[in-house]
């Protein structure tokens, strides 16, 4: 499991974004389907693997439900597979909705590897100076919402383990429910009002922003900035150009690219995986010498 990056969190946050607006600007059945493979692998390196299938599973689940509902809205697709109740299921309603879902997909995992290579104090290091107010509210809903998700699992496993609540009926879980999330609500304005009380005994907004956080901006990391900028304009222009576009009605119909193009995109999606697996190898070969 790798989180942390040696690049500097401006060359992060452009490349991340960056592929973030390419990908859902991009209507292609190729970069959907890169951005979402390179992605996972990403995001394999970045997390625990437990976790990683639990996360994987909840996109193949978006992927079908998004594959199965589209058909039933669309039916303009002319190659139809089967009725269902004189419904036509066509093969170009069922790809596109599963273009669809992985779009969706592709918006979680990206924004979830942007939020896993910028920490908090990066956050407010990028963003201090020129919109504190803002660079505050996002920082302190990053670490927030990890706190809320920790707190619920542990008032559902001390409800579950004192056995206070025997969900046998629906009634039941409704009950066990609506108890965990008062106490949770409580829990986060409790915290809120005693975040502010502290922030306001210590002197905060009296005096000028300062950040701990000090990142030297390298060679490396101005050479990866202009690497991450022409790829992304070169990335751009393919799209202004309507390389990789797909037809999907009345039929599937995807526009013939260039190999190296293709190849060009996969390397540029996969610069973070590259990375983070050669950080892993370093890792394991350093361990093995001890």
């Amino acid at each position: 499991m790798i989180k942390k990056s040696s690049f500097h969190p401006m060359v992060l946050l452009v490349y991340f974004v960056g592929v973030f607006i390419f990908v859902m600007f991009s209507q292609s059945l190729f970069v959907t389907f890169a951005a979402f493979i390179c992605g996972n692998f990403v995001l394999l390196l970045s997390i625990k693997f437990r976790e990683y299938l639990k996360s994987f599973a909840g996109y193949f689940i978006l992927i079908v439900v998004m594959a199965g509902i589209n058909p039933l809205f669309s039916h303009r697709g002319v190659t139809q597979l089967f009725f269902v109740n004189d419904i036509p299921f066509a093969l170009e309603s069922i790809v596109y909705g599963v273009y669809l879902g992985t779009s969706v997909a592709n918006c979680i995992i990206w924004l979830r590897l942007l939020s896993l290579s910028i920490s908090r104090g990066n956050v407010m290091y990028l963003f201090g100076k020129f919109a504190p107010q803002t660079a505050l509210t996002v920082s302190m809903s990053m670490g927030f919402l990890p706190k809320i998700k920790k707190k619920f699992s542990s008032l559902n496993f001390a409800q579950r383990g004192n056995g206070v609540f025997v969900c046998e009926s629906k009634s039941d879980k409704i009950k066990f429910s609506s108890a965990i999330f008062t106490a949770l609500f409580g829990w986060s304005i409790e915290s809120s009002v005693s975040t502010s009380m502290s922030m306001k005994a210590r002197g905060y907004g009296i005096s000028k922003r300062t950040c701990a956080i000090k990142n030297a901006f390298r060679k490396k990391d101005f050479t990866a900035l202009v690497i991450v900028i022409f790829a992304l304009i070169f990335c751009f222009a393919l799209l202004g150009l309507s390389y990789f576009s797909t037809e999907f009605y009345p039929q599937i119909y995807n526009e013939n690219s260039s190999i190296y193009l293709k190849a060009f995109v996969i390397l540029f999606l996969s610069m973070p995986f590259i990375l983070k697996l050669k950080e892993y190898v370093k890792w394991k070969f350093y361990l093995s010498k001890i």
